[in-house]
Parts: structure tokens; C-alpha cells; sequence
């Protein structure tokens, strides 16, 4: 006999990185003949009633899981996978929280990264076009900014 049990232990819904809200993701599970998963958000545990509801009434197993942004020992981002666990867990939501929180700060400074090389682009720009007036040169921002 050769059946075979179709199972994804590495889902991601709107809530983190994917397309998918976690009812629409059992959904497409459903309909791919998936017979067990786990939602793996990154940082977050929000999606797993939703998904556990889902997955129940569409009769796909489920258990706990998430993918938890964690720093190595070289201060490197990691990513860990863990599954089966107590979602209500205060160990683990405080590390949840801690995770969120280096994923905000992340974006904040991508932001911050993001208007400064603006700010750098717009005076290099200005400088260009400076310099060409300088030397009788006509320039215009579309000019120097090629």
C-alpha cells in the first residue's frame, strides 16, 4: 500500500508575509488535498484561532506554530520554527512582543535609510544643477538626475 498524507507545516497568512488570510489559506490547503498544517506566521500568533477554525470545519489537521525572529550568537536575524506549543505561554508571548519589537525598529531605520539616501539624491541633484548654471551649462532636475 501506498498512500500518501499530504501535510505543510510552513504556512504564512496576511498576518505576516503572505497573500492569504488564514481562512483563505485553509481554503487553498483544503483544495490542494492537505490533510494537516500549521500556520507559521513570522512574529505573530494572531491568524491561529482563524486558522484553527477554518482547518477544523474543513475536517485538516491542525497544530500550533509560529516562526519566531531570533538573533544568533553572531547577531545575525534567525528564523526558528516552533510547533505544538501553548500559544498563551508568557515565555513565549514575551518573546513574541520582543521579536515584534526588533522587527518595528528594523522598519523604522529601513525608513529612516530610505529618506536620507532621498535627502542625499535631491543635494546631489541641487549640486549638479548648481555647477552647470555655474559653468553656463542649462540643466534641469530630469537632466541631472540621469
Amino acid at each position: 500500500m501506498n498512500a500518501q498524507v499530504r501535510i505543510n507545516l510552513h504556512c504564512h497568512s496576511t498576518l505576516s508575509d503572505g497573500d492569504l488570510t488564514p481562512e483563505e489559506l485553509v481554503g487553498r490547503l483544503a483544495a490542494s488535498g492537505v490533510r494537516a498544517a500549521a500556520l507559521t506566521d513570522h512574529d505573530t500568533l494572531e491568524g491561529l484561532p482563524a486558522f484553527h477554525e477554518a482547518a477544523a470545519r474543513r475536517e485538516i489537521g491542525c497544530i500550533t506554530g509560529v516562526e519566531l525572529s531570533v538573533v544568533g550568537p553572531d547577531g545575525a536575524e534567525l528564523h526558528l520554527l516552533g510547533y505544538g506549543f501553548d500559544p498563551t505561554h508568557p515565555g513565549l508571548c514575551a518573546a513574541i512582543v520582543r521579536a515584534q519589537d526588533r522587527r518595528r525598529g528594523a522598519t523604522r531605520q529601513a525608513f529612516r535609510s530610505a529618506i536620507e539616501s532621498v535627502r542625499f539624491e535631491r543635494a546631489i541633484t541641487a549640486l549638479i544643477i548648481a555647477n552647470a548654471v555655474t559653468l553656463g551649462i542649462e540643466a534641469s532636475p530630469s537632466v541631472a538626475a540621469r
